[in-house]
């Protein structure tokens, strides 16, 4: 995927309309998604100018560049979901729970698409780079260090995480 990034310098609009600014195309290759290739031109009213060596290290800044509004957009994601369970309680069949379930479904397709991935929790051995132990509750069914249960979804961006999920783990058998 290539993305067109204009950069105009404000001191240097015209009030004709034309601007003094930065081109940067950013080509993301599908094979690495780690690497990044930058090309910058300068242009003046529209004109080609010039190309320009990128600084080191923009590459991954731009790859990143939607990390703050993804962080902000999961924590009004986790108060959809508890919308959804409200509506889910007047019944499956209701059209409100219907059109969530929807407008969910469009969401978490289009962050997929854009890089962000939900972190399974449930079930799976406790790991501290994915999630925040809450509390440690005894369970003769679970295994000890296990996740008994997800309070809150754990999200990765890209191949970072953005957030742990937080969770319940399991301290094993109730010690008598």
């Amino acid at each position: 995927k290539s993305y067109l990034l204009l950069f105009p310098n404000p001191s240097e609009l015209r009030p004709a309309g034309g601007f003094v600014g930065s081109v940067c195309i950013v080509t993301v290759n599908q094979g690495s998604p780690s690497r990044l290739e930058v090309h910058g031109e300068e242009y003046y009213n529209g004109h080609y100018k010039s190309r320009f060596a990128i600084p080191a290290g923009l590459g991954s800044q731009l790859k990143y560049a939607n990390n703050s509004l993804l962080q902000r957009l999961v924590a009004n994601i986790d108060n959809f979901e508890l919308g959804l369970a409200a509506a889910k309680e007047q019944g499956e069949q209701s059209p409100i729970y219907s059109g969530m379930v929807l407008v969910q479904k469009q969401l978490n397709d289009l962050l997929t698409e854009n890089g962000l991935q939900p972190i399974e929790a449930e079930d799976k051995p406790f790991d501290p780079n994915l999630h925040e132990a809450i509390a440690h509750e005894p369970s003769d069914q679970v295994p000890e260090e296990t996740v008994l249960r997800q309070v809150s979804r754990g999200y990765r961006f890209k191949d970072r995480l953005l957030r742990p999920a937080k969770v319940v783990v399991s301290s094993g058998p109730a010690k008598k």
